[in-house]
């Protein structure tokens, strides 16, 4: 995980959260089922931000 430094609001409301940058891999030529896992594992993500509780399948 990214190191988490601390948040920022723009003046359109919109809040940015300041995290450290990691280097990681190209993703542009993966198998469909990289794509499903990688999308399903930043849904997981996403969600817990959101505070929403999602399956997983």
């Amino acid at each position: 995980m990214p190191k988490y430094y601390g948040k920022i609001k723009d003046l359109d409301d919109n809040i940015w959260f300041l995290l450290e940058y990691i280097d990681g891999k190209v993703f542009s030529d993966e198998s469909l089922e990289n794509y499903c896992n990688v999308a399903t594992e930043l849904a997981v993500i996403h969600s817990k931000f959101l505070n929403i509780k999602i399956e997983k399948q």
